[in-house]
């Protein structure tokens, strides 16, 4: 039977009603937490308005089905205090608009201001912070002024959402920051807001740093500078280019603009982080060494070698002498490494040759400390079985590191790194390199019937070695399939 009349009469009147509505309105499915769900035919009307982070995901995708409830939960928050939009799409069933979107791995994140912007990819953090803090950066102006302490003091609190770490540009009075650097700065600033927070001030001798560093912002520096500052840690300045450079008949020196491209991304991390899957891979391709603690939290003494790391990172990153609790120490030092291609390690392996680090000591690391206990397995592969705390020195992107388990103490550990940048201690290859040196720390932590395993042991590498390596083999932090990207 046909509805009654009122009833078609109703359904006609809705179906009006939707035609009259705006396509966006129609295109947009929710999930019912406000993430909206897009595909190939809905995305460019659906994401024309406004701003939008839009995430390309695989069902099958771990790292996705990690991210979405994360994302699911901050929607409503985003749209309600930052007009910030979040959107998914099927990448495994939209594949011509994932293609046109330069994804090639799961999950891929997009984002624009507004449907006049060319789509940017998203690299920061994935946990609610991160993406909040990403959220509130965009919503804001680029460059926060500050005038006050209130003000240096909400700019810190702001940076606890991202990097943990803000960028400033600074003088103590208006004619330290002539206009073509304010304008500069604040390009600087648009370029990169997703990623780093930015200010700007010229009452920098009026702004006082934390009690535990009782000293204005400018009492390390006059004039014009530009610092990173992190709460609780005394500034980093950056060095690249002497400030009487940095205009050239009052336009910004070319050099100046390439030199602190590069500086922002080498120094947007605190002094000393805790490290795990939301930060190791980016940490280790920042452009500088990783020095990683390696400690068991519950064991005792585990905070005073964290300490003393952290200290050494202080110093260090200040250009400044270590000196440990109760005076100067006697620290090892590391024989010289002769040129050419050296000889066997003490294990009978030949190390991978290192020459001395050209960049400034100051500059070459980034610090943290890592859970031995967790992440046990991982560090098998820098040569660590069995006693903690150690110190390893990473450099992902060239596949190498360098340790040493007799140094535990700061002043080695100070003594340790300023060898390692001057050449004076020998790198270990990772990968298919160094496999060998792995297996032979292992079979020694293994004790007296380790002997036993020898023969079998070196059959199956004869083996391994004379099959077909892969070229393209790559270092992967921890967990590996934390960072991988699914394909």
């Amino acid at each position: 039977p046909r509805p009654p009349m009122a009833a078609r009469a109703a359904l006609a009147l809705a179906a009006w009603l939707t035609c009259l509505a705006p396509a966006s309105a129609v295109l947009r499915t929710s999930t019912g937490n406000g993430v909206q769900v897009l595909t190939g035919d809905t995305f460019e009307a659906a994401t024309n308005d406004g701003f939008w982070l839009a995430e390309f995901y695989a069902p099958w995708c771990g790292h996705c089905k990690k991210l979405n409830p994360i994302l699911d939960e901050i929607a409503p928050e985003m749209l309600a205090n930052h007009n910030m939009h979040i959107g998914k799409v099927d990448a495994t069933v939209h594949k011509t608009l994932s293609n046109d979107m330069g994804v090639k791995g799961f999950p891929t994140l997009k984002f624009r201001l507004s449907g006049e912007e060319e789509w940017k990819t998203y690299d920061g953090g994935r946990k609610a912070k991160d993406l909040i803090g990403f959220a509130e950066r965009m919503s804001n102006k680029p460059v926060a002024e500050i005038k006050t302490d209130a003000d240096f003091d909400a700019f810190i609190e702001r940076t606890y959402n991202g990097a943990e770490v803000g960028f400033i540009l600074g003088g103590s009075a208006s004619s330290d920051l002539p206009a073509p650097l304010v304008s500069w700065w604040t390009e600087m600033a648009t370029a990169n807001q997703a990623s780093a927070y930015f200010s700007m001030t010229d009452r920098a001798s009026k702004l006082k740093l934390p009690e535990n560093l009782p000293k204005h912002l400018s009492s390390y520096r006059a004039g014009a500078f530009i610092a990173v500052v992190e709460g609780g840690e005394a500034p980093r300045y950056f060095n690249g280019i002497d400030t009487a450079e940095w205009l050239v008949e009052g336009e910004v020196n070319d050099l100046l603009t390439e030199s602190v491209k590069t500086w922002l991304k080498e120094s947007n991390a605190p002094i000393f982080s805790e490290l795990g899957s939301h930060n190791f891979r980016q940490l280790g391709r920042m452009g500088k060494l990783l020095v990683i603690g390696i400690v068991d939290p519950e064991a005792p003494g585990s905070e005073d070698y964290k300490w003393g790391l952290k200290a050494v990172a202080q110093a260090v990153s200040q250009g400044e002498e270590f000196v440990p609790r109760g005076g100067a120490a006697k620290a090892k030092v590391a024989e010289p490494v002769e040129g050419g291609e050296g000889g066997e390690g003490e294990d009978g392996v030949e190390p991978y040759q290192t020459d001395p680090f050209e960049e400034p000591l100051e500059e070459m690391y980034v610090y943290g400390h890592l859970d031995g206990i967790k992440w046990k397995d991982f560090i098998h592969q820098f040569n660590v079985y069995g006693d903690l705390p150690r110190l390893v020195v990473l450099d992902m992107p060239g596949e190498k590191f360098w340790e040493d388990p007799t140094v535990d103490e700061a002043d080695e550990i100070d003594t340790f790194l300023r060898d390692v940048h001057g050449g004076r201690v020998k790198a270990q290859k990772e990968g298919i390199q160094g496999t060998w040196n792995r297996l032979v720390k292992k079979v020694k932590s293994m004790g007296p019937m380790s002997g036993l395993l020898v023969v079998p042991v070196i059959l199956l590498l004869m083996a391994f070695f004379m099959s077909p390596a892969d070229e393209d083999d790559e270092y992967e932090p921890p967990p590996a399939t934390e960072f991988k990207k699914d394909n």
